[in-house]
């Protein structure tokens, strides 16, 4: 009997050492599975890259008037309020002063601003009573260096980006002379047709600077820098290679490089921070390639 639960506790080690034994083997062929990584690829192209440089300017009304009194007296009535658009002789106010009543009266279509009075107040004819501004189409001042002054010629158009919007910016006038701070100043025009645009808002413009030709480009998302090295992962079938390359320059969205790479190549744009070369990989936007 003895001999007999003896041989039973045998059997049942054997059994369970032989089931440990398959368990290690298929985690270790787990183990050894190369993983596939989903990842997105975009185009190399061949062209130029438009090398663009950003300037930033602020806007103001396009131009101003002062409306002030040709004497000295109270306000009796008063027609309009801040913000208020006037036509070309429209009533603004009317004054009493000792030589009688005098009716203010807009020199030109605009916006009124800077109204700081109100009936019963006694106004100078030296300040202004308000300022008559266009908001029609805003200004645009850039101060820029010398060598960013030449980028700039005048009735050139330019896109300007303000908030979100984008807007076609007209230069105006190119300064001949550098300000007390060196810097030259450029002005522009923007049509405000829908009045989105207020004075004080900031403009930023891209101005192409210089173009770099006939070179390889990339998306810049495809630049993987690994000790101050710059690589590509190329796809080629299902795997990647690995390519080294030099950054010629680089733009926001789009960068040159030099490197063992062609027009027809796809690199991988999304997922390449945990490829190595050789990685075998799954194509995620094939029908999206730009």
């Amino acid at each position: 009997m003895v001999k007999s639960k003896r041989l039973h506790m045998i059997v049942l080690f054997i059994l369970a050492a032989g089931i440990l034994g398959a368990c290690s083997d298929t985690e270790v062929k787990e183990d050894d599975t190369e993983k596939v990584v989903p990842v997105e690829i975009s185009d190399v192209e061949k062209g130029d890259l438009t090398i663009t440089k950003t300037v930033y300017g602020r806007l103001e009304p396009s131009s101003t008037i002062p409306v002030i009194p040709q004497s000295p007296g109270e306000i009796d009535t008063l027609e309009v309020a801040e913000g208020d658009e006037v036509k070309k002789d429209d009533v603004i106010a009317t004054v009493v002063s000792p030589t009688g009543a005098e009716s203010i009266v807009a020199k030109t279509k605009g916006t009124i601003t800077s109204l700081d009075a109100g009936e019963g107040d006694v106004v100078s004819n030296e300040d202004p009573l308000a300022v008559l501004a266009d908001l029609d189409t805003m200004k645009m001042t850039l101060h820029v260096t010398a060598k960013e002054r030449e980028l700039f010629q005048v009735e050139d158009g330019r896109e300007s980006v303000i908030g979100d919007k984008k807007y076609e910016a007209m230069i105006e006038r190119v300064k001949e002379m550098p300000e007390e701070t060196g810097l030259y100043t450029v002005e522009a025009t923007i049509e405000n047709k829908k009045g989105k645009l207020l004075p004080g808002m900031v403009a930023r413009m891209e101005v192409p600077e210089e173009k770099v030709k006939d070179t390889m480009i990339v998306p810049t998302s495809a630049i993987v820098t690994e000790e101050e090295e710059s690589f590509v992962f190329v796809l080629q079938d299902n795997k990647v290679k690995k390519v080294k390359v030099t950054i010629a320059e680089t733009q926001t969205d789009k960068t040159a490089i030099e490197g063992d790479v062609d027009p027809d190549d796809q690199v991988i744009v999304n997922g390449q921070l945990t490829l190595s070369d050789g990685s075998e990989v799954e194509v995620t936007n094939e029908e999206n390639e730009s």
